[in-house]
């Protein structure tokens, strides 16, 4: 059975890693990367997830492609999801 620490542990690495994808994204403020960065001290554990986190969104960046399409085609796929949202 696992201990209380063991779980609270896990815990704060999932806030963690929460903050960490926050900050790929852009999505923290300065002050809250700041804090990061202090917090990643204590997460040594938590190092090796975010490496694979990091390989793997520039391995998506690598292989999607964005690509134009007409104005027409959007208009129709949010008219689809509409219809199909409101039956």
């Amino acid at each position: 059975m696992e201990s209380s620490h063991d779980e609270q542990t896990r815990m704060d690495c999932r806030k963690f890693m929460q903050k960490v994808v926050a900050s790929l994204d852009g999505g923290l403020t300065r002050e809250e990367e700041e804090e990061l960065l202090v917090e990643v001290r204590h997460h040594e554990c938590c190092l090796d997830h975010i490496s694979i986190a990091r390989c793997y969104k520039t391995f998506l960046a690598q292989k999607v492609q964005r690509q134009s399409v007409s104005l027409e085609l959007i208009e129709g796929i949010k008219a689809r999801i509409a219809s199909e949202g409101a039956a």
